[in-house]
This record gives C-alpha cells, sequence and structure tokens, in this order.
C-alpha cells in the first residue's frame, strides 16, 4: 500500500469548485501534503501554482500583498479565468490570511486552496477575518474503507441473513493491529510495530513541542501534560471539570481552557448528549474521545498486547467513534451525540443524527452469540424508529430490528442514513 485515495477528495473538489478559499487542515501527519499534491497535478496542474511555505526561501514570496501577486503572475497563471494557487503549510506566514483576502477580493478569478496543521493563532485569525469567504475541511487519520476498500467490497456483496462471514473472520485479526496503533498515514504504512512506536513518539512530541508549548506557560507545562494523560485514560467517559482540576492541580478556568486548545489542535473531540426529552436527560456534560487511538496510547505509553489488556472496550468504542466523526467531516449534514438518562440507569454509546432522522448506535468490542442490547432495544421502541445499530468485531447479522454489523461494513449505515 504506497498510494490511499482519501474518501474525502470527492468533497474536496466540490469546494473548490463553489469556494474561493478552502483550507485543508487537521492534526499532524494525516496526509495534508500528499493529497494537496494529488489534487493539484491530477486536476488543476494547468493554471495553477503550488508552494510549500515550510520552506524558508519561499517565505519571502509573501511578505506583502504585491509580492505574493507578483509571483502569481510570474508563473505565467492567467488570473482573467480560474487560477488556483496552493499554499501548503501556510501556518508560517502568521499575517498571510490578510494577503489571502485582498486578492480574493480584488482578483476574483483566484482561488486559494491552503493547507496547514494545527495554529491557533492563525486559525482563530481566519475565523473572524474570512468569515462566509472560505470553506474549512479537516483531514483526519485514514478509516477502515481507505486501508481495506477491496475486502470492504467484497463483505458488502455478501448475503448477512447468516452470522459472523469468513470474510469478516479473515478481517478479524487485522483489527487489533488497528485499535493499537490507530490509522495514522505513516503509522499504517509502517510494518514494525517498534517502528510504529517511534513514529508515534515522534508525532506526540512534535505535538507538544510546536502546538502546546507556545500556549503553556511555567509550571502548567507538566501539568498539562498530566491533563491529557488523564483524559487518555478516561477516555469514552463524561468529562467532569472539577475532578480533572484536582487531579491534575490546574484550576477549572484553565482545564477548560486547555480542552479547548487539545480539541482546536485535533488530538481529542468531545461529543455533547442528545436531548429528547430534556427533563429525563443529561444536557451539560460531554464525553470526551482521541481522534486516533495510536496518539492515545502514546499518551499513556501504553502498547500491551491486545488480549493483555482491560481497556479493551474503550479502545474499539474509540476507534467507532473516529469512523464515525470522519462520517460528519465528509458529509456535514450529519452531527454526532451520544445518550444518557439522568438515572444512569441507560445510554446509547452514539446518535447519528441527519435533520429529524437518527441512528442510536453502541460499540461492542466482543458479542456473545444473540447477546441482546437491552438498552439499545428499549431506545428504539420508545422513539419508534426503524432500527438500532450494534458495531462490534465478531458479529454481523442484518435481519431484525437491532442490526449487528462489525466496522467493515460500516457504509451500509451511512447509506441508510444519507439516502
Amino acid at each position: 500500500m504506497s498510494f490511499v485515495k482519501r474518501e474525502i477528495e470527492n468533497y474536496l473538489l466540490e469546494q473548490i469548485a463553489k469556494q474561493n478559499i478552502v483550507v485543508l487542515t487537521g492534526m499532524r501527519q494525516t496526509g495534508k501534503t500528499t493529497l494537496l499534491k494529488y489534487i493539484k497535478e491530477h486536476y488543476f496542474n494547468t493554471n495553477s501554482v503550488y508552494l510549500s511555505l515550510d520552506n524558508p526561501d519561499y517565505i519571502s514570496y509573501c511578505q506583502s500583498t504585491v509580492s505574493l501577486l507578483n509571483f502569481i503572475k510570474l508563473q505565467r497563471i492567467n488570473i482573467s479565468k480560474d487560477a488556483f494557487v496552493f499554499l501548503d503549510e501556510f501556518q508560517f506566514v502568521p499575517d498571510i490570511i490578510q494577503k489571502i483576502k485582498y486578492i480574493s477580493d480584488n482578483y476574483r478569478g483566484i482561488k486559494f486552496i491552503l493547507s496547514g496543521s494545527s495554529s491557533l493563532m492563525i486559525f482563530s485569525y481566519l475565523k473572524e477575518s474570512l468569515a462566509g469567504r472560505k470553506r474549512v475541511i479537516q483531514l483526519l487519520p485514514f478509516s477502515y474503507e481507505e486501508i481495506f476498500k477491496e475486502e470492504i467490497n467484497n463483505l458488502l456483496s455478501l448475503d448477512f441473513s447468516n452470522n459472523f462471514t469468513l470474510q469478516a473472520l479473515e478481517l478479524y485479526s487485522k483489527q487489533s493491529e488497528i485499535l493499537m496503533f490507530g490509522k495514522m498515514p505513516k503509522i499504517t504504512l509502517e510494518k514494525n510495530h517498534q517502528e510504529k512506536i517511534l513514529e508515534l513518539e515522534e508525532i506526540y512530541s512534535s505535538y507538544i513541542q510546536k502546538d502546546i508549548r507556545h500556549f503553556v506557560k511555567g509550571t502548567d507545562f507538566v501539568k498539562v501534560n498530566t491533563l491529557l494523560k488523564l483524559l487518555a485514560n478516561q477516555c469514552c467517559k463524561e468529562v467532569n471539570i472539577n475532578s480533572l482540576s484536582n487531579l491534575s492541580s490546574l484550576s477549572a478556568y484553565k482545564v477548560k481552557e486547555y480542552l479547548r486548545i487539545f480539541e482546536q489542535t485535533f488530538i481529542i473531540k468531545t461529543v455533547h448528549p442528545f436531548s429528547v426529552n430534556k427533563r429525563s436527560e443529561i444536557i451539560k456534560q460531554p464525553k470526551v474521545y482521541f481522534l486516533d487511538n495510536g496518539i492515545r496510547n502514546i499518551v499513556l505509553h501504553n502498547f500491551t498486547r491486545l488480549e493483555n489488556r482491560t481497556d479493551r472496550g474503550e479502545l474499539f468504542e474509540n476507534m467507532v467513534f473516529c469512523e464515525l466523526i470522519k462520517l460528519t467531516s465528509m458529509f456535514p449534514q450529519l452531527k454526532l451525540y451520544y445518550w444518557k438518562k439522568k438515572s444512569y440507569k441507560s445510554e446509547i454509546d452514539f446518535i447519528l443524527q441527519k435533520d429529524a432522522a437518527i441512528l442510536p448506535i453502541e460499540a461492542k468490542y466482543f458479542l456473545n452469540d444473540r447477546q441482546r442490547i437491552i438498552n439499545l432495544e428499549n431506545f428504539v421502541s420508545k422513539n419508534n424508529l426503524s432500527a438500532g445499530y450494534v458495531i462490534s468485531t465478531n458479529f454481523i447479522n442484518l435481519s431484525g430490528r437491532i442490526k449487528y454489523l462489525t466496522l467493515f461494513n460500516l457504509p451500509l449505515l451511512v447509506k441508510e442514513l444519507i439516502k
């Protein structure tokens, strides 16, 4: 596997056609540069220019609006018709947004396609200065479908009236590695487990040193590391600010601020509760997830074999989250929530919503044959839904009102909601 076609490609092309400014963002090492170059070479190879601003020699071209415009014109680009300017790692020029805004306003034929990793100052200014003028698209790590496209196509063509299939069983053996090391492109393509760990350490170290240290002062740096480890241990659980404050020795205000920073730098994501009846359901505390299992495990420095871990359920639920949140980035009309009653006696891991339609989803690492999921059955019945879904590693059955899937045939669930 040398090049992986990204699912978000078509959506990205649609937005380039509609918008004058498109921003491709996401955590480090998710393949933004690779995708940007691929899009440029395969779809916009004429009347276009690519510039990587992590090269100090190229930053001079962006020192002023005039210098950037002159550079574009020197590339023999005809700006009287659609011209495409690809600026990679644009966050290395802090005031570049002002220049892009001016050129975009005054030269309507020029389209900017930008990519950059997490820089809170840049994206804060981008949000304020380009409100209504741009489309921001988040590139996440690989999905199951991107990694196993051929196998999944074969799996989807099968009759699932029977239980677990032989083809699915063959794929099951590959899941342990993904649950442990995640789906970052470079990590996925690496075969050696020790090299995977070293690469994850490098990604995490770069994140801490380049993205976090700028916002953390003095002794807070150690406490922030502690806070990240607490969040990794509490992955898939509700966020309790007071508890995190006590355990990290940070004030509640700072805990909230650092949670915001972690989320805006694409390490974690909070999922908020879905409310059917505000009187009987929790409506405040979000749950926390990591956007990649490998990053979560490197924070804890825990790569113990899956069969010897007590957090297998959390690892699997976090992986289901990663697949679902990726769908919301490709289909913005989809929203992701969780549901829980105030009594704490009933909970649904995920609610995938499109307009008035909802799909309740439970994540179960391993299921016994015909194991009933009572809370899901009750939720489906009470809300008069056509189906509820259970995603596990080992069981497929689509014959009843409660449908059992694996992550490999998750596309069926998506088609159900977006059709």
